[in-house]
This record gives C-alpha cells, structure tokens and sequence, in this order.
C-alpha cells in the first residue's frame, strides 16, 4: 500500500508530463470551459506549459477565474512560469 503522503503528492502529478505542479508552485484555477476544451472532466492536474500545449497557445491573464489561489498574494508563492501568464494580456 503507498504511504499517505505519496497518495496526496501524487494528486498534484501532471496528467502529461508527471512533474509534481504542488512542488513547481503551479497550482491555478482556469474557467471550466477552458479545462474542459482540453481535459475530459474536473478533475486532474495539468502543470501550465502542458495546458498550452493541449491549448494550442500560450494562457493569459483572461483564462484564468478570481479564485483566490490566482491571486499573486496568495500564500505559497507561484512559479515564474505562472506570474507571468497571471499577468500576460492577449497578443493579437
């Protein structure tokens, strides 16, 4: 039987790629019609570079819900990667 704490680190495993996204600080809420674009329910973790890839394009700030966890000041830091699409504006 797996140990507790790997059955939870294993929650935050990207569904692609298997990097741990809890470690790598990409933890972020997108509007459910883009995860569901992409992803066959709710459930899962994407780490954002895969997200893109199966998005076609890069995330902008607009894809992403005023959940709390988005928030730049939320507690536990978010990765470079993240910030930056938290605060990207649409190219056109």
């Amino acid at each position: 039987m797996a140990h507790k704490s790997t059955r939870r680190r294993a929650r935050f495993l990207c569904e692609d790629c298997g990097c741990d996204t809890g470690k790598m600080k990409e933890f972020y809420f997108v509007h459910t019609s883009i995860w569901l674009s992409v992803m066959d329910g709710i459930q899962g973790m994407l780490c954002i570079g895969c997200l893109e890839v199966r998005l076609g394009r890069r995330l902008v700030a607009s894809d992403f819900t005023d959940a709390s966890i988005n928030s730049l000041h939320h507690g536990s830091g978010k990765s470079v990667r993240l910030v930056n699409r938290l605060t990207a504006l649409p190219t056109t």
